[in-house]
């Protein structure tokens, strides 16, 4: 994102409720009482607007929904790619991994259950210590419309598809569009990374990519995925860190909690420098005009 993104989103979340916004004026008739009502900023950035984003975000959503089960994915690319490449070709990054992972289900419906699958994609970018961490939400049609149009194929409600497979297809579509996004011309590369604009070189460095494990997760079938879609959009629309989980600031410092995943889920305690603290807030705005 340009810097005139991230300050446009900060002045927004500022003056959130304030005058600087404008206001309705409402008034009694019968008693006089005058009432302001400060209107608010409606960035996805802001913790308090984030939060009827989401609402209004989760309802339209499952208004939407087919009368079928469905299953909620997840798909990562491993820890080492997550900075670099991605971070600083945002737009371009984030957009790959959402046309990887759809093609990396379309491919599997296509090719071996010749069906053609409905599915709901989300991208966050970030973990619960708010560190750099792009990865793929996806609710998926447990079955999907014959090639032809003409029927509903249904799938094991217990079983959708295997892990191995999965994974192989996913790190198949982001290698081979890596590198033909760099044939294109449409990577930038950080200055430790400059070597990576030889083409020969970065092939080389994708190509390590299927020696390391790579994360997909397949949840069981759902049979009402409202559950699931209330969670993923507390993590797409609302801010990044909620204002309750800071629990300590003076100026320099802030100390927040966050759920610690590799602990097994249990609550721990951060502490940063506040500029680093707004490092890592401001990374996660959404481009403008980005979904």
């Amino acid at each position: 994102m340009d810097k005139t993104g991230f300050f446009e989103n900060v002045r927004k979340v500022l003056a959130c409720r304030t005058p600087a916004l404008g206001c309705h004026i409402y008034q009694c008739k019968d008693c006089g009482h005058v009432e302001l009502i400060p209107h608010s900023c409606k960035s996805r950035f802001c913790p308090t607007c984030g939060k009827h984003a989401t609402d209004v975000w989760a309802n339209q959503v499952l208004n939407g929904f087919l009368d079928v089960a469905y299953h909620h994915l997840i798909m990562a690319i491993p820890w080492s790619r997550r900075g670099g490449i991605i971070i600083m070709n945002r737009k371009a990054g984030l957009n790959l991994l959402v046309h990887a992972a759809t093609e990396a289900i379309h491919q599997w419906a296509r090719d071996i259950k010749k069906m053609r699958m409905g599915i709901l994609i989300v991208i966050h970018t970030f973990g619960a210590d708010m560190k750099w961490h792009p990865h793929i939400h996806l609710i998926v049609t447990g079955g999907g419309l014959s090639l032809d149009g003409k029927r509903w194929i249904e799938t094991d409600p217990k079983f959708l598809m295997h892990h191995a497979g999965l994974k192989k297809r996913w790190k198949y579509q982001i290698s081979t569009r890596m590198k033909k996004a760099h044939r294109e011309s449409q990577w930038r590369f950080p200055k430790s990374k400059d070597f990576l604009r030889e083409y020969p070189l970065f092939a080389a460095m994708i190509n390590k990519l299927w020696k390391i494990t790579w994360y997909a997760y397949i949840g069981a079938s759902l049979l009402d995925p409202r559950f699931s879609i209330q969670y993923i959009g507390r993590y797409t629309k609302r801010a990044v860190m909620a204002e309750y989980k800071i629990v300590y600031y003076d100026g320099k410092i802030i100390r927040f909690s966050y759920k610690d995943y590799a602990e097994g889920g249990k609550t721990s305690y951060m502490t940063l420098k506040v500029h680093t603290f707004i490092g890592r807030l401001i990374r996660h705005i959404p481009d403008k005009h980005f979904p």
